[in-house]
């Protein structure tokens, strides 16, 4: 341990991660911000990467430190883990000896006092930095129902929910291809003006009614395959999706890009809730049913919207969709890239309370 404060019960700590991310990870490697509070050091901000290869232990290491420096984190508790879920079978402590060594190494040359590293697996955990058996045991102890965790509760009630795993944070856009009979057309069209007016009343449509109205029908949608193709009116589409960015999103479709007025005063408003759920529908619809080979502009889009809403887990997902539909596509790369390196999105930052998304 690297800290004289109270840390409180691990369950809590782990349904704190679990819940913020919305699954219990597999794999992974899992930092929580612990901030001190009358004593007590309470968890925060939360970064999870995948486990690496042994290889690459240093460089993982590096990814957090790199996090907890942008998000000005100075103590953190670490979770390795390998399967988050129950299974019997016995757990493993001494083969993380040299993982924990670069992880602790690394994050304190980044001035992150590491409270401690937690082996997280087969429902059950054990701390990695305490050698006394009669104290941690090497079988661990049995982690329990983190969903019936007073923290659990009161993430319920900030409107989180936890899934069974991440692949049910797209399930959106499982693929579900549309008949036969759905002509989708070669070009987007000459007009993007009028293109892009479509899309607004597709937009508001939908939004008139909360946006609680049945899944797009091919016949409202398909036409945006091809329509965002086009960069310029892509882009477009994205902007629109921002406070006020309507009249700003013209200019994108024209492919005036440069110099736009307005633009900053909108990414430094919070993202409207009914609006991007709007978006969403209706461009989850598009990834669904579009042909292997032109899903990216959509899943692209998503993805660039989930992160500008602060779920990185969500937007690491769709940008890696977008990137196997389509290798090279530059949008989910540009998401991709954003991840990777922590970097929040502008109104987050704006606001003041600026925390860099967790990393894929």
């Amino acid at each position: 341990m690297e800290s004289n404060a109270e840390i409180p019960p691990l369950r809590e700590v782990v349904a704190h991660a679990w819940f913020t991310m919305g699954y219990p990870p597999s794999r992974s490697l899992v930092l929580v911000e612990m901030t001190r509070v009358d004593g007590w050091d309470l968890p925060g901000f939360v970064a999870r990467i995948d486990l690496p290869p042994p290889r690459y232990r240093r460089q993982a290491a590096e990814v957090l430190a790199t996090v907890a420096r942008r998000g000005r984190i100075d103590a953190a508790l670490l979770l390795v883990v390998l399967e988050p879920v129950p299974s019997g079978r016995p757990m493993a402590p001494d083969r993380m000896k040299r993982l924990v060594r670069d992880l602790r190494s690394v994050l304190r040359r980044a001035r992150v006092s590491v409270l401690d590293v937690v082996l997280v697996d087969a429902g059950r955990s054990r701390s990695l930095l305490c050698d006394d058996v009669a104290c941690c045991p090497v079988e661990g102890e049995e982690l329990g129902d983190v969903a019936a965790t007073r923290t659990a509760a009161a993430m319920v009630l900030r409107g989180r929910a936890l899934v069974e795993d991440e692949s049910a944070l797209i399930a959106d856009v499982t693929p579900d291809p549309w008949p036969a009979d759905v002509l989708l057309a070669d070009e987007p069209g000459p007009d993007a003006d009028d293109l892009l007016d479509r899309w607004q009343a597709l937009v508001a449509a939908r939004s008139a009614d909360g946006g609680r109205g049945a899944d797009p029908v091919p016949s409202q949608v398909a036409w945006l395959v091809a329509a965002m193709e086009d960069r310029n009116l892509r882009d477009a589409l994205l902007v629109s999706l921002l406070p006020g960015g309507v009249r700003i999103a013209r200019r994108f479709a024209r492919g005036r890009i440069l110099g736009v007025p307005d633009l900053g005063a909108a990414e430094a408003r919070r993202p409207d809730p009914l609006l991007f759920e709007t978006g969403r529908a209706l461009l989850a619809a598009v990834a669904r049913g579009a042909p292997a080979g032109r899903r990216a502009d959509a899943l692209a889009l998503l993805a660039w919207m989930s992160w500008w809403q602060n779920d990185a887990v969500r937007a690491r997902l769709l940008a890696a969709m977008a990137l196997c539909d389509h290798p090279g596509h530059r949008l989910a790369g540009l998401v991709d890239t954003l991840l990777l390196h922590g970097v929040p999105p502008a109104w987050l930052v704006a606001s003041g309370s600026a925390r860099a998304p967790r990393p894929a």
